[in-house]
């Protein structure tokens, strides 16, 4: 196949002297199944060059509009903390649903605090709301965390203090907002509603 580094020189038997890279990338396209031939110059690992002759399958490429990244670091206090920096390229179909199963994917990585990075998104609009979003959930799943440590002082069980409607309090703002209502309100928002 075709390598990094590798010069495409001719697709179909045509020569791309002077050829644009979008009207080269047009004649690479073509219906899904049939095959594009190309030349390409090559230089190996020796420094040998050489022309190869390359039969390629046209196929449908899906690119995702997400990426995303774990950074660990550490806090003042010494402990080891992570961030999941995530990356919504551009909103598309997919990006709701991919952006909830990112975000599922990180958090079962241990990550503590997010970086929604939407810079050279063409449809940013949706930042304000997104960004309203998470600080609405961290609130949410700090208000949930403050009610568990209260019940559990460190060196202590006192088991009295704990009860069903303190365990539902836990849930609801500790584990439903990050585990549900943050997906589903990414969702939302990317598909306006």
């Amino acid at each position: 196949g075709i390598r990094e580094g590798d010069e495409l020189m001719e697709i179909n038997g045509k020569r791309l002297d002077g050829v644009a890279s979008e009207a080269a990338a047009q004649k690479l396209r073509g219906h899904v199944g049939t095959t594009v031939t190309v030349k390409v110059h090559t230089v190996d690992d020796f420094r040998s060059s050489y022309i190869r002759e390359v039969n390629i399958p046209r196929e449908v490429i899906k690119l995702s509009p997400i990426s995303s990244a774990i950074i660990p670091h550490k806090l003042p206090d010494g402990h080891l903390s992570k961030t999941g920096c995530v990356k919504l390229a551009t909103f598309s179909q997919t990006a709701a649903l991919e952006m909830e199963n990112t975000v599922h994917e990180v958090e079962s990585q241990g990550v503590q605090s997010y970086i929604l990075d939407l810079r050279n998104n063409p449809v940013s609009l949706f930042y304000v709301d997104l960004l309203d979003l998470f600080n609405e959930v961290e609130f949410q799943t700090a208000s949930g965390q403050m009610i568990d440590l209260i019940i559990t002082i460190e060196g202590e069980k006192d088991l009295s203090k704990y009860s069903l409607p303190l365990h539902r309090r836990i849930v609801q703002y500790k584990t439903a907002y990050y585990s549900f209502y943050l997906p589903v309100g990414c969702m939302r928002i990317a598909h306006g509603w």
